[in-house]
């Protein structure tokens, strides 16, 4: 691939997760609970075996609890808009499988363990205004990927 076709690539694929984010939030009233176990051999987010109900799909709320195998983890998906993020365990580091992989959030991160530390390396795209929450001030929420606000607010809160 040419190293000019690179930005046309990841510019058609946050148009396509921009009408994903138009067409889900129309058509979107119900997400599903997925729950990140690591039961898998890989880390991948597409296994559906590390996922206590089934692999995620857009509209879910992602949750990666205390407890769970695999703590890094990569979102091996592509780019799909899910609800939100919540991270009640401690140690997590969220990768992204490639340069233009990236997640779309409408409801925000929320990290929720006293004491600990999550690391978010995603792309994020915002499908609507939203917050990025870290509760306690124990605790720490790194997101060190390229958060894309659009036309939406981000707020950042907690004690964290």
């Amino acid at each position: 691939m040419k190293a000019n076709a690179k930005p046309i690539i990841n510019q058609v694929a946050r148009l396509l997760l921009s009408l994903a984010v138009l067409l889900g939030s129309a058509a979107t009233t119900h997400s599903d609970t997925r729950t990140w176990t690591g039961g898998h051999s890989t880390a991948y987010w597409s296994a559906i075996l590390n996922w206590d109900s089934g692999v995620p799909v857009a509209g879910d709320d992602l949750v990666f609890p205390s407890g769970a195998a695999r703590l890094t983890n990569t979102n091996t998906l592509g780019n799909v808009l899910f609800r939100s993020i919540t991270i009640s365990g401690s140690g997590y580091v969220l990768r992204g499988s490639g340069a233009g992989t990236t997640v779309g959030l409408t409801h925000g991160i929320l990290t929720t363990a006293a004491g600990s530390m999550n690391t978010v390396d995603l792309n994020i795209d915002m499908g609507a205004s939203q917050s990025f929450n870290c509760l306690w001030s124990s605790a720490a929420l790194y997101v060190n990927g390229n958060v894309d606000l659009g036309s939406y607010t981000l707020t950042t809160d907690g004690s964290g």
